[in-house]
């Protein structure tokens, strides 16, 4: 009984120690993997505090915490509804002087100068030149480079071979090579959105007459898919005699069908308020542009009363200011101060705006303006000073110094832009 109870407290003893043995080896740092070597088996890989993974959390910076979070929405979301992609189509009608209409042609004092426009193609000048050699080789003298618009003005020998060369690609970069036209174009492009496509040459024997009082017919072309399939939608464009700014119809009947006429730019139709002025109040569109407006037009009254404190003084006026400041008079009782003080001036008047601004026969110091608030008055000036600065003859310069005299008042005064 002793010897196997002291038996039993010796294995006790033992396993305890290499227990104890194997903890302090794997919480020692600095001991080396060899020396666990023989209480592992062999062919397993060694574990050290180095290569063993932490189960602490790991705290991110702000920046890390930013970083991984959904990017915001750069710009408007996608329409749910969105067109299908559109390509200009084979041309149905074209002049044979068009690209020389259409496309730029640099002025330059070099005679005999064709032109080469490069805006759609993806070749570069040096690729388009070593295209180019072959097929002029010595009847061009040398090339010109007109970066900003693109273009190339190639150089010929003489007038015939400048005269014969008119017209033509060069190999097959798809670039044609064409003469400046000899009179300035006035060209107006059109969207013509509704064209009864069915019927082509109905479409193209009824717009050039169409549109005749408005300009000549030089380009027609049908907006296609990439397909091939024709819609609705095409091109066109008119050369309209020079100083001409006479706009065609918002929707023309061709073969019995309304057709939209869009002037990219300038104008275009609402299909829910039926025009292209948007008047009905349940218009998006027309409630988007009205708050750009008012938000120009309060833009334009900082500018202004800005513009107007920054005026200098008459050099009088400063005088007069400066004066009594220099030379105070000495020796004043608080009577005679009293007497001195300047009378209280009243705020100013502000003139009197005729209650329809577009109603330029009324006199300005004659109609009353007991039905408008301040607040409307405001808003009919700034649009009149926003109309005028896009167009200078919307009003009549009486209407517009009355608005902008009625800006400047409200705004030094405070109560109409509140």
């Amino acid at each position: 009984m002793t010897s196997s109870g002291s038996g039993f407290m010796r294995f006790i003893g033992g396993a305890a120690g290499a227990k104890k043995a194997r903890l302090g080896a794997n919480e020692t740092a600095g001991e080396s993997s060899t020396s666990l070597a023989g209480s592992r088996p062999a062919g397993s890989p060694s574990v050290t505090t180095a290569t063993r993974p932490s189960t602490a959390p790991q705290s991110r910076s702000f920046a890390q915490v930013v970083g991984a979070s959904a990017p915001k929405r750069s710009g408007p979301a996608p329409p749910a509804f969105p067109r299908p992609s559109l390509v200009r189509g084979k041309p149905l009608l074209k002049h044979e002087n068009y690209d020389s209409m259409e496309r730029p042609a640099p002025k330059t004092p070099a005679p005999n100068v064709l032109y080469v426009d490069m805006r759609s193609s993806s070749l570069s000048p040096e690729e388009v030149l070593e295209a180019a050699f072959p097929v002029l080789g010595e009847h061009v003298l040398g090339f010109q480079l007109f970066a900003a618009q693109k273009t190339l003005g190639l150089v010929f020998a003489s007038s015939e071979s400048r005269a014969h060369y008119a017209g033509q690609s060069i190999g097959d970069t798809g670039l044609r090579m064409h003469a400046a036209p000899s009179d300035p174009v006035n060209l107006l492009k059109l969207t013509l959105l509704g064209v009864p496509f069915w019927d082509v040459k109905g479409v193209t024997d009824a717009l050039p007459a169409l549109l005749r009082p408005y300009g000549e017919l030089v380009f027609l072309a049908p907006m296609v898919t990439p397909s091939g399939w024709t819609s609705d939608q095409w091109h066109a464009t008119i050369a309209r005699a020079p100083g001409n700014d006479v706009l065609p119809p918002e929707v023309v009947e061709v073969l019995g069908q309304p057709v939209i006429v869009d002037v990219p730019g300038t104008r275009r139709y609402c299909r829910h308020c039926e025009s292209s002025v948007h008047i009905k109040p349940s218009c998006r569109q027309g409630a988007r542009f009205r708050s750009r407006q008012n938000q120009l037009a309060k833009d334009l009254a900082a500018v202004a009363a800005a513009k107007q404190q920054q005026q200098p003084q008459h050099p009088d006026q400063q005088h007069h200011q400066q004066t009594p400041q220099q030379q105070p008079p000495p020796h004043q009782s608080p009577l005679s101060q009293q007497q001195h003080q300047p009378p209280h001036q009243p705020r100013p008047r502000q003139p009197n705006i005729p209650e329809n601004w577009e109603d330029e026969d009324a006199p300005m110091d004659t109609v009353p303006t007991a039905s408008a608030t301040e607040v409307e008055h405001f808003r009919r000036a700034t649009v009149i000073v926003t109309a005028c600065a896009q167009d200078p003859n919307a009003y009549s310069a009486e209407i517009l110094a009355a608005a902008q005299e009625y800006i400047a008042t409200a705004t030094r005064s405070g109560g109409a832009t509140q």
